[in-house]
């Protein structure tokens, strides 16, 4: 574990046990602590959530390029993403950084998780000097064979679909008609890889037309550039999960999440010790279990951030969480959590 950052694992239920072989991953990037931020560097954290174990695997230190996380409170959503025993994520030239969550020039690399700090870059990000880059959203197929990701290039949503072993395009869809004013708040490849499922809802109410509102809800498209699908006007979809069986999580500020399986038409709550906002979701492979972040956030004295990893296993129903990493909004330290990796 790095000096200045210790993170100490607590289970809060006997019997915690993950899908066999798998870690979860987390980022954790710090740096200078003036505004605008500088990264100095990111971590990414390897964690055994059945023994309580975690070891550094990936570190962009003394790297000619960094990671480059999510923005804290902003709408990029996912840009670490791990699949088929692969991590994918964005990242930039060290030089000429100067702070701040810049994003562009960009680049998309597949990481070595095992502590050698190597990656490869697999393609230029779509952007340019003068906008940037609004790449966000970023997802894997099961196998880490395709990645996809969305990017808003002249007031148009996109999605683009690629390979990953030299970032060859494989799609790029227009999905701006659809989506009109609405955000992408999950997207991701169904279980089959057949499939693409996605979720829109309402961001901001003055910016948001009313045709938009009509648009809310849990869409399912074929890789094939098929029209999109509303399959329900529920936004809060997680992922479907195989079998005919749908995660959701409970509306804010209600800290529970509910399995759906509409072969049975039966419905299953879980409840977690969470008190604050639900997000950032990432079930596991097999859909065994489901890791997530809870945001807690408090404005006296001083507005401050309260970030916890936090786990379920989906067939016990027991629970399981990190130490809380407290920061402030737009400051470091932050936390991306990247989701279950097969472990060796």
């Amino acid at each position: 574990m790095t000096r200045g950052f210790v993170v100490w694992l607590a289970i809060l239920a006997l019997g915690v046990i993950p899908a066999a072989g798998q870690v979860l991953l987390y980022s954790h990037s710090n740096g200078d602590l003036t505004l605008p931020p500088r990264i100095a560097k990111t971590e990414i954290f390897a964690v055994d959530i059945q023994t309580g174990q975690q070891r550094l695997a990936f570190s962009d230190q003394g790297l000619d390029w960094l990671l480059q996380p999510a923005y804290p409170g902003g709408r990029e959503r996912h840009v670490i993403v791990t699949a088929g025993g692969r991590v994918f994520a964005r990242g930039l030239p060290r030089n000429p950084f100067r702070g701040g969550w810049p994003t562009f020039p960009a680049g998309l690399y597949e990481l070595t998780i095992d502590g050698l700090n190597r990656g490869r870059k697999i393609f230029d990000i779509e952007g340019n000097l003068e906008t940037g880059s609004n790449f966000r959203n970023l997802f894997a197929d099961p196998s880490g064979a395709r990645i996809g990701y969305l990017n808003y290039e002249n007031n148009k949503l996109y999605l683009y679909l690629r390979e990953t072993n030299g970032g060859t395009l494989l799609r790029r869809v227009d999905l701006s008609r659809t989506a009109l004013d609405c955000q992408v708040s999950t997207i991701g490849f169904a279980s089959d890889s057949r499939q693409i499922f996605f979720t829109l809802d309402t961001v901001d109410d003055d910016a948001t037309s009313k045709a938009s509102y009509g648009r809310v809800g849990s869409y399912v498209m074929k890789t094939d550039r098929s029209t999109p699908v509303r399959t329900t006007r529920l936004p809060n979809l997680i992922s479907p999960l195989g079998g005919r069986r749908d995660l959701y999580a409970g509306s804010p500020p209600s800290a529970f999440l509910y399995l759906i399986d509409s072969a049975t038409k039966l419905r299953r709550n879980y409840a977690t010790s969470a008190t604050g906002v639900l997000d950032f979701f990432h079930p596991s492979a097999d859909s065994r279990s489901v890791a997530f972040i809870e945001e807690q956030r408090a404005y006296q004295p001083i507005a401050t951030i309260s970030l916890i990893i936090r786990w379920i296993d989906l067939e016990s129903g027991r629970e399981g969480h990190l130490e809380p990493i407290a920061t402030k909004p737009v400051e470091l330290p932050w936390v991306n959590l990247i989701g279950w990796l097969q472990a060796e």
